[in-house]
């Protein structure tokens, strides 16, 4: 276990060595994680923040097609994602919605479907970048709608989708 935190944080270092030679070249970087992800606070990840050079976008994965109400954050030292419409989450959830359940035999984990970014998140990101590229002069092109978001409404029942009907199905209508 300690060689696979040791291996875990070289890894992480080097990435985040690489993001923040893009940022002081005046390019484009993002990371992602839980809000409340330790990840955060290592000292690499600490001493960029306190830099000033990044910000930080706050959503709900809900609000962006998700089944469950699960927060993340996305630093990045792109203005454009922090010009996104409301993805926070005023949804009604099962209560239950993160326990494991057993079917044929296996216990499933929601974290397991969750893992996996939606597409309406993955979309909004692509649209915001391109917007961001073309602001910076690094591409020209036109511009697909922004996504719709979504932080009203009941996710009970969309534990019982398939959670590829927001992910991979979902891409060719949102494109």
């Amino acid at each position: 276990d300690a060689e696979k935190v040791r291996q875990d944080n070289v890894l992480t270092d080097f990435i985040l060595n690489l993001q923040q030679r893009q940022v002081d070249k005046g390019l484009g970087a993002l990371r992602e994680n839980p809000t409340r992800s330790l990840q955060w606070w290592q000292p690499k990840e600490v001493a960029m923040w306190a830099s000033g050079q990044w910000l930080e976008r706050c959503y709900a994965a809900c609000a962006l097609m998700g089944a469950r109400c699960k927060q993340q954050t996305l630093r990045h030292c792109i203005p454009e994602i922090d010009e996104w419409p409301a993805t926070h989450c005023n949804h009604v959830h099962d209560p239950n919605e993160w326990e494991p359940w057993m079917e044929g035999g296996q216990r499933h984990y929601p974290s397991t479907e969750e893992a996996e970014y939606t597409a309406s998140l993955c979309f909004l990101i692509a649209v915001t970048v391109s917007r961001w590229a073309i602001r910076k002069g690094f591409a020209k092109m036109p511009i697909p709608r922004t996504p719709q978001t979504m932080p009203h409404g009941e996710r009970i029942s969309w534990l019982q989708i398939d959670p590829r009907a927001m992910r991979e199905w979902a891409m060719l209508p949102i494109t």
